[in-house]
């Protein structure tokens, strides 16, 4: 159990520093964190050239409490994955939630 749980605490580490990293200086980047449910959302918003409104959700990201990372949204051009497992994440400690179940299985991801 207090393996799984200074995973959970280095893993958090890790999301928080890589969404920092692709937020960088953006005006119309957001963080909205959920320490307490493991949620983490990066959110563009604001207002195009023209006057629009514009909401886009960036990445969401949950971390289960056994230590495994979901990835359900990655709409950018950042590559999650070449930062998580070069900083020590396994792939099988990652749910592509947007890839099949044969898909992530085939790459080595964690299945469920």
């Amino acid at each position: 159990m207090e393996r799984v749980n200074k995973k959970v605490k280095k893993y958090e580490r890790l999301i928080l520093e890589m969404l920092a990293d692709v937020k960088g200086n953006r005006q119309d980047a957001h963080l909205i964190l959920d320490k307490s449910k493991r949620h983490y959302q990066l959110l563009y918003a604001g207002t195009d050239y023209a006057g629009d409104f514009y909401c886009q959700l960036g990445i969401h990201l949950h971390l289960r409490a056994d230590g495994v990372i979901c990835v359900f949204v990655n709409d950018t051009e950042y590559e999650l994955l070449d930062f998580l497992c070069p900083h020590g994440v396994p792939k099988s400690d990652i749910l592509v939630s947007f890839l099949s179940e044969r898909m992530r299985e085939l790459a080595g991801y964690a299945i469920v």
